[in-house]
């Protein structure tokens, strides 16, 4: 990142034993403001050094120790200013990253929110604008983009630059990074609308910087995720795919490279573009091997075990899981443990490997999977009872691809339920019966007076013979559907299936 490669070039030339001891000597200098800078100064050196290595428990005690030093600066100037307070900003930008890292993505967004603020860019939190209001700063950063696009003379960053060193160019950098960041996280979690006004901005800002910086192109990539996600134009699709790999190219870093094309292969995924998706997978995982960052060499190979899913080669399926489960648990990232176990126990659930799947499953939250475990188990009432949890559960644009098994698990067990409970209900009567004569002699005299009494006689019959398989014992929902009807009460029959067997006696012997 860009403010991480400023610092890590104002550091340059000092070791990590000098680091430690200015550190040392500077939290022990007093109260003074210009001792409680040097050490902020230098414990967000040391911390960023922990963090470029994957060291976060290390990064986690520097960075909050400097933080814990700012706020009380900043408690005992009431609010004042000062060199030290400008560093909060940054500083719960890095312990935001660090959360990311470690899968703890709600605490990272409350991290980069509180950043945002201190940062006097945003007055509250993203969460607290409205969906119009974020419609609308979208589309205003979107047509500022066309015109830089189309207009003559309009200034790029340039390729090949220095890191920005201006106080004023490390903020924005600072800052377009904390948007860059919100927008994968809000990605995640099917928040299309905060991620998209969140990469726009971020790009708006990248932009601005006098040399290119990596942020741009992630910037670019998380465009792209959005614009596909949204069911966005072809071409605004491969306009993005391009400027994510251009700036990735000139810039030439592997890491920025591998992120772009793990996108792009999302996409060419979530496009049934198998081949394509495929390709760009491997040459991801080629380029993230040689690489410090795990989170992003599980994230290649898991994205490449739903394809395999998908193709039908379940044996590599299971071996990218278990690889990149195995690197989770050592970083102890739920998040990324959750998605490999759920992938593992789908892979056992199609070779019928019922039990082995059943005792992943019930440690997770993949409920369509677990309903139709369940159900092979005999468990019909459990297997209801998750298969409308995932009704209820998944809403909005689909974001991530892979949840399509968690759907055809649901819809498998509702078709179960289903062919069930036709199975048990009454079969319909014989013709010539009594009960086909007295039905047809009722409809014959309701089509000839439909104003009649037998009117209503044959039409609680129809409701009655409609209503059978609802009290043959079979339990069947009203809404066995994926609708996003929140009122809708899911085991109560309708009003018009109410039980009244005797109330419909009557009318039959009329």
């Amino acid at each position: 990142q860009a403010a991480a490669a400023a610092a890590a070039a104002t550091a340059r030339g000092v070791g990590e034993t000098h680091l430690e001891a200015l550190v040392h000597h500077w939290r022990r200098a007093g109260p003074s403001p210009h001792a409680q800078e040097k050490a902020v100064h230098y414990l967000t050196l040391l911390g960023d050094r922990a963090l470029d290595n994957f060291s976060l428990v290390e990064s986690e005690e520097l960075h909050t120790a400097a933080l814990n030093i700012v706020d009380a600066e900043a408690a005992a100037a009431q609010g004042g200013g000062g060199a030290v307070r400008a560093q909060r900003g940054p500083l719960l930008r890095r312990i935001a990253r660090r959360h990311f890292l470690q899968g703890q993505h709600k605490a990272a967004e409350a991290r980069l929110n509180e950043a945002l603020v201190a940062f006097e860019i945003e007055r509250q939190p993203l969460e607290g604008y409205t969906d119009g209001a974020l419609a609308w700063r979208s589309q205003l950063m979107r047509l500022a983009h066309l015109r830089k696009v189309f207009l003559p003379f309009s200034r790029w960053p340039q390729p090949g630059g220095p890191p920005p060193t201006a106080p004023e160019e490390r903020r924005l950098a600072e800052v377009a990074t904390c948007y860059e960041l919100l927008s994968q996280i809000y990605l995640m979690n099917h928040r299309i609308r905060l991620a998209d006004y969140c990469a726009r901005r971020s790009l708006a800002l990248g932009l601005r910087l006098a040399s290119l910086a990596p942020v741009v192109a992630r910037a670019y990539a998380d465009l792209l995720a959005v614009t596909a996600a949204t069911g966005g134009s072809r071409r605004a699709v491969a306009y993005y795919k391009a400027q994510a790999l251009g700036s990735c190219r000139q810039l030439g870093e592997y890491a920025q490279l591998a992120f772009t094309l793990l996108a792009v292969g999302i996409h060419d995924a979530a496009s049934a573009r198998w081949a394509a998706a495929r390709d760009n997978l491997s040459r991801a995982r080629e380029i993230v091997h040689g690489l410090k960052d795990r989170r992003l060499w599980e994230d290649v190979v898991s994205h490449r075990g739903h394809l395999e899913f998908y193709a039908g080669d379940f044996a590599a399926s299971l071996e990218c899981y278990q690889a990149a489960l195995e690197s989770a648990e050592a970083r102890a990232d739920k998040q990324m443990i959750n998605r490999c176990q759920s992938g593992i126990a789908a892979v056992n659930l199609a070779s019928n490997r019922t039990a082995e799947a059943h005792a992943i499953l019930k440690e997770t939250n993949s409920y369509g999977q677990l309903a139709l475990c369940l159900l092979r188990m005999g468990d019909e009432e459990g297997a209801l009872g998750y298969a409308l949890k995932v009704k209820d559960r998944f809403k909005g644009p689909r974001t991530k691809y892979y949840v399509l098994k968690a759907f055809a698990s649901t819809a498998e067990v509702f078709l179960r339920l289903l062919e069930r409970g036709l199975e048990h209900a009454p079969a319909p009567p014989a013709r010539g019966s009594v009960f086909s004569r007295c039905s047809d002699a009722l409809m014959r005299r309701s089509r000839a007076r439909p104003n009649s009494a037998a009117s209503s006689s044959a039409l609680d019959t129809s409701r009655h013979t409609a209503c059978a398989p609802e009290h043959s014992g079979a339990r069947l929902p009203r809404d066995a559907q994926f609708a996003d009807d929140d009122d809708a009460e899911a085991a109560a029959p309708p009003a018009a299936c109410a039980p009244r067997a005797a109330a419909s006696t009557p009318a039959l012997t009329t």
